[in-house]
């Protein structure tokens, strides 16, 4: 093997992991600060080793994240001229056409990707184009699933942006099913809840077909119909709350044996997706009895002092959920506070 070989095949670092074998990540974040804080260092070390940058962004963005490369260091003239950088959007790739074709985008990425061996590509790709098309959730995460037959054919590594304020916890964990690395809330690892394509289409298939048995049978099957169907909005609404919560329970066994510190921010960082949160905060007490671990988002490690007393009668009260109310500091409306006790067994804090 070549050296150049070598490098094409070597493991790359990402946020603090390794991507090796798997380069195909879904990376969750909350604002576009956090995504930069997250993928500058990856730009960067790209750049510097000679590999390839290709990004996939909202027209309107165009603009900005060159100034921001710029902002890095970078010569962004040179890297545009000498093609070690190309910046797509999304009307040139996912909307080509004016609208969204699977097919045809699993065509462009393999022609992207798998006809250009060398130099190695860092490929950046922001999803929020999926929010404006119809019926966006399925349509987007089958086509997440078909691109997994494309990924294994490269040693190019794709990183596919989430910005959970666009998408919330209702798609999380079908995303999760079809990308074999996750970062989530800052840490990246090998995702335990992925699914190999054949088994997750052949699901999506099998979905389809009970959704066109329902409706092709109303009163032999409308019981059903009323289950598959976001027809109405009652309907809709049970059928994302269940998703948030298969999301939120799928999370803790991505967490063994991460630092408690790290479960924390993680932990905030998808209540803040999935419920839309203002501010959220967590505890965790020792069991030992040292000082607990507090997180307090989007500010910092400690509760505002004006909120203290009414945390204080949530925290500290029965375990389980209570919901108090409390003055705003910040405006006139009053706060809801809701705690809801957890237990993560065996662990301490450190």
């Amino acid at each position: 093997m070549t050296q150049h070989d070598q490098h094409l095949h070597s493991p790359i670092s990402f946020a603090g992991g390794v991507l090796d074998p798997y380069r195909h990540v879904c990376a969750f974040v909350n604002s576009k600060e956090e995504e930069y804080r997250t993928l500058d260092p990856f730009v960067s070390e790209g750049l510097a080793q000679g590999d390839k940058l290709l990004y996939i962004v909202d027209p309107r963005e165009r603009a900005s994240l060159v100034r921001h490369l710029g902002q890095l260091g970078h010569d962004t003239t040179a890297l545009l001229e000498q093609r070690q950088t190309e910046v797509h959007t999304w009307s040139d790739t996912y909307l080509r056409g004016g609208s969204f074709d699977r097919e045809g985008m699993v065509h462009v990425l393999d022609e992207i990707l798998s006809d250009s061996p060398s130099p190695r590509i860092r490929m950046i790709t922001d999803m929020g184009w999926a929010v404006e098309e119809e019926d966006f959730s399925d349509v987007m995460i089958e086509y997440e699933a078909q691109a997994s037959y494309v990924h294994p054919k490269h040693a190019h590594v794709v990183i596919c942006v989430y910005d959970t304020a666009k998408f919330g916890g209702d798609i999380v964990i079908d995303v999760l099913r079809t990308h074999p690395m996750v970062l989530i809330g800052g840490v990246l690892q090998v995702n335990p809840f992925f699914v190999p394509p054949d088994e997750f289409l052949a699901s999506c298939a099998r979905a389809s077909a009970r959704i066109r048995m329902a409706d092709s049978d109303p009163l032999g099957s409308g019981v059903a119909a009323a289950l598959v169907r976001d027809g109405d909005d009652t309907t809709a609404q049970t059928r994302r709350t269940l998703r948030d919560l298969a999301a939120l329970l799928a999370l803790p066994a991505m967490w063994v044996d991460n630092d408690p510190a790290d479960i924390a921010v993680s932990l905030l960082g998808v209540l803040f997706g999935v419920f839309r949160l203002e501010s959220a905060y967590a505890r965790f007490d020792d069991p030992n009895g040292r000082t607990a671990l507090e997180r307090w988002r989007p500010d910092g490690p400690q509760i505002p002092v004006e909120l203290e007393p009414a945390f204080a009668a949530t925290l500290d009260g029965e375990r389980g959920t209570l919901t108090v109310s409390a003055a705003n500091p910040s405006g006139s409306d009053s706060l809801r506070i809701t705690s809801m006790a957890s237990a993560f067994p065996g662990r301490t804090v450190s």
